[in-house]
């Protein structure tokens, strides 16, 4: 990693969503591959907890958007299903000069 690069932070989940039922190991792998096509320095993926409806890895992540170049979920379906908690997520990543990837 060069030292103006910060890399993007992965995020994967432990429940299923929209998208199905992925193990974690495949979730990452998915992550790794796609920011290596995309030459993007790959972070460690942060892991959202089971319980239903809970963001609070999530939330923890796009809190700590300015030490990262971006955020790199394994799906877009990992998102809240409110629309004013994606937005919220969409602002505060992007109002930060940030990106946000689903691989």
């Amino acid at each position: 990693m060069k030292n103006n690069e910060l890399g993007c932070r992965g995020y994967v989940g432990s429940r299923i969503y929209q998208c199905g039922d992925f193990p974690q190991a495949v979730q990452n792998m998915v992550i790794r591959n796609y920011c290596q096509k995309h030459q993007l320095t790959y972070l460690l993926s942060a892991t959202e907890y089971a319980m239903p409806g809970c963001y609070m890895i999530l939330e923890e992540v796009v809190n700590a958007i300015q030490a990262v170049n971006g955020i790199v979920m394994f799906s877009i379906f990992m998102l809240p299903a409110s629309l004013a908690a994606r937005e919220s997520i969409y602002h505060r990543v992007l109002s930060a000069n940030r990106t946000l990837h689903a691989a």
